[in-house]
């Protein structure tokens, strides 16, 4: 994987997590 492959990894992954999160703030199950 080449630096920008993995920069733009962590930032999808960071923002799925922070997605997740507000979800489950939003709605707790």
């Amino acid at each position: 994987m080449s630096l920008a492959e993995t920069h733009i990894y962590l930032v999808v992954r960071r923002h799925v997590d922070l997605g997740r999160t507000r979800s489950a703030m939003c709605r707790p199950s």
